[in-house]
């Protein structure tokens, strides 16, 4: 399960995620060419190392990003600097950053930036992107950019989401103005289905997970996991044109 907390205001996007998954796991994830592939988009290339470059493309797109990797300290924190974007000049001269610190004997919090850009225009991409990073570290199986998918993908993950009990991913599938004729969480026994209402406005509640109840194909946990705060809707095709 994952907990999240957004900001979109003053120098850029900012995106907090709280993962069960060791810091090691997710540092691996945002330091290698092999973790960024996994969630981000398939086509990387380049070194990971201080003073390299890291080029990503996008199936099927004539759209390229090139980044300066700045700083790399394990595990602890990854700096780039946009050297170029095809498709979004605003990018060139950005600076993203990943900042990890632990959270429990099994966690850790992910501190995402991207700054020098206005974060409404890179906001819906990297909502997605980050997502399919937190799927990767908990589950194994991230969702990144691929040409073609269709609305079956969507519910496959969708379904994927729900039957692994993660509903902070499951909400992050649906559009923020989808009418739902069922909650996004299941309905306790006994208890009086809610009325009909707009994905937005379903807040699951906190559930805690337990050995017992844990999905096997999952690590349990002993924390309390609590659904993010605020979800932005985002498309498995999410293009690197909507992080512009």
């Amino acid at each position: 399960m994952s907990e999240s907390t957004q900001g979109v205001g003053g120098d850029g996007y900012v995106h907090e995620v709280a993962c069960h998954a060791a810091r090691d796991c997710v540092f691996s994830a945002v330091a290698t060419v092999v973790g960024l592939r996994g969630w981000w988009t398939p086509i990387v290339a380049g070194t990971t190392r201080p003073g390299g470059h890291l080029a990503f493309g996008f199936e099927d797109m004539d759209e390229a990003i090139i980044m300066g990797v700045d700083e790399v300290t394990n595990p602890t924190r990854v700096q780039w600097t946009c050297l170029e974007h095809s498709g979004a000049p605003d990018w060139s001269a950005t600076t993203i950053q990943f900042e990890l610190r632990d959270e429990g004997p099994e966690g850790c919090v992910l501190t995402f930036r991207h700054l020098g850009v206005a974060a409404e225009q890179v906001a819906a991409g990297w909502d997605h992107f980050l997502a399919s990073l937190v799927r990767l570290v908990e589950t194994g199986h991230g969702h990144p950019f691929r040409a073609g998918e269709t609305a079956l993908d969507v519910a496959r993950a969708y379904h994927h989401a729900w039957t692994a009990h993660d509903f902070t991913a499951a909400r992050r599938l649906l559009a923020a103005d989808l009418e739902t004729d069922v909650p996004i969480t299941p309905t306790p026994v006994g208890a009086t289905s809610p009325r009909r209402l707009p994905a937005s406005a379903h807040s699951p509640s906190t559930s805690t997970c337990s050995p017992s109840s844990a999905p096997a194909n999952k690590p349990c946990c002993s924390m309390t996991c609590t659904p993010a705060r605020s979800a932005a809707s985002g498309s498995p095709n999410t293009s690197p044109s909507a992080l512009a």
